[in-house]
């Protein structure tokens, strides 16, 4: 007896809930922050401060000084509330300031540039590509494929 095709489903949903089942949800996240950091808490602020990571719902800012790190105790909720309106969920809890120096974006890129691994299988990459092809956002898409081939390989080498 022939198998009954399922209903399409949107590729939106279906690269969600890859990023789930791989861990990646709380890095787009982190992604999404970073680069809309400046239309969040505005420009003075995205000059002194820097997404770092996000953890059990804990926002991890690097600020570039004391002064600022002063400064934004008293700025926490009202970020909270505007991070979290961004990204219409309630993701964030929480800030953790820590004081360093913000990367620049040059200088953040580079140092997630992919490392010379061993490429995928012709057949994984074909797959990946299948799947990001509808994803029009291109730093977002060569993020997310990235991510992807680097869980992949480590896959493929355990």
């Amino acid at each position: 007896m022939p198998r009954m095709m399922k209903k399409p489903v949107g590729i939106t949903s279906i690269l969600k809930s890859v990023g789930q089942g791989l861990g990646l949800e709380k890095e787009l996240v982190l992604y999404q922050l970073k680069r809309h950091w400046p239309e969040i808490v505005g420009q003075t602020l995205a000059k002194h401060t820097v997404p770092e990571k996000l953890r059990f719902k804990i926002l991890t800012l690097r600020v570039d000084g004391p002064t600022w790190m002063h400064e934004l105790s008293f700025l926490k909720n009202d970020m909270i509330r505007k991070i979290n309106a961004r990204l219409g969920k309630n993701l964030v809890q929480s800030l953790h300031l820590k004081i360093g120096p913000p990367a620049p974006q040059a200088a953040h890129q580079k140092t997630h540039a992919p490392s010379p691994d061993k490429p995928l299988s012709p057949r994984l990459t074909e797959i990946l590509q299948e799947a990001l092809s509808s994803v029009k956002d291109a730093p977002l898409k060569n993020a997310i494929q990235k991510a992807v081939e680097r869980h992949l390989r480590k896959k493929e080498g355990a």
